[in-house]
C-alpha cells in the first residue's frame, strides 16, 4: 500500500513539472494518477477497506470538478497565461495532496 502512495504522489509531482513544459503533458499525468487510483479501490478484498477508499476517492473527485469548473471560469473572463499556468499547477498539486491524503487517511489505519 506505501507503494500505492508514494506513485500516486510521484504522479502529482511529474505532473505539475510537466504543466511547464505542455498541456498535454500535464493532461497526460492528471488524467492517469484519477484513472490509476479509481482502479486501484476494486483491487482489496476487504469490503470495508474497498468503501473507504471509494469514499475518499469520491471526496478528491468533488474537489477536482469544483477547481476544474474554477478553472473554466479564469479561461472565460480571459485570465492572463502566467496567472493561469500558475494557479493551474497549485490546484493540481493540492488535488494531489488531498487525495493521497484521504486515501491514507483511510486505508492507513488499517494496515498493519
Amino acid at each position: 500500500m506505501k507503494k500505492f502512495f508514494w506513485l500516486l504522489g510521484f504522479l502529482g509531482f511529474l505532473g505539475f513539472l510537466g504543466f511547464f513544459r505542455s498541456y498535454m503533458y500535464f493532461a497526460f499525468f492528471a488524467f492517469f494518477s484519477n484513472f490509476f487510483t479509481s482502479r486501484y479501490i476494486n483491487i482489496p478484498q476487504d469490503k470495508q477497506l474497498q468503501n473507504k477508499m471509494a469514499e475518499a476517492h469520491t471526496v478528491s473527485f468533488v474537489v477536482t470538478s469544483f477547481f476544474l469548473s474554477f478553472m473554466l471560469i479564469m479561461l472565460i473572463f480571459n485570465v492572463s497565461y502566467e496567472i493561469f499556468k500558475a494557479m493551474f499547477c497549485i490546484i493540481f498539486a493540492l488535488i494531489s495532496i488531498i487525495d493521497s491524503y484521504l486515501l491514507y487517511k483511510y486505508t492507513g489505519s488499517n494496515q498493519k
